[in-house]
């Protein structure tokens, strides 16, 4: 019989790794080598590797990745309910598309988790805080909040 600690310690090892091993030279972690743009999963990296020494030189390039990268823009059209703020800045789950609460969300805590809340990052940061609080109260008022 297999000890569950050391299994449990196996898998998020592997894990950790597997995060390591997909990560491109521009510091983005992709869901699959092939779809380098599916970079959703580069924001779940820093707070996995935290606290382990062999992983402690790879989130510098994540942060620096996330720091570069823009959802998409699009103006919002008064006449048609969208259901959501394409004017929002934010983080996206794939490359050259607008911006999800989820993957911003995710990236706020990467950032946080790296240190980067202090200037020059803080107005990036507040901004991303802004959006996410907007399309919350665009979605149920101020009572989920």
């Amino acid at each position: 019989m297999t000890n569950p600690t050391i299994y449990r310690m196996s898998l998020r090892q592997q894990a950790l790794s597997r995060l390591a091993e997909s990560q491109f030279s521009d510091g983005r972690v992709p869901l699959l080598k092939y779809f380098k743009e599916d970079f959703w999963p580069t924001a779940l990296a820093p707070p996995a590797w935290h606290p382990g020494p062999e992983f402690k030189k790879r989130p510098g390039c994540v942060a620096a990745f996330l720091l570069s990268t823009r959802s998409v823009t699009l103006p919002n059209d008064p006449d048609e309910d969208q259901g959501h703020d394409s004017e929002l800045s934010g983080w996206p789950w794939v490359e050259h598309t607008y911006a999800w609460v989820v993957p911003t969300s995710l990236v706020i805590i990467a950032l946080k988790v790296q240190g980067i809340a202090q200037p020059p990052y803080r107005p990036v940061k507040r901004e991303k805080d802004q959006a996410y609080v907007k399309k919350q109260k665009n979605r149920c008022g101020d009572a989920c909040l």
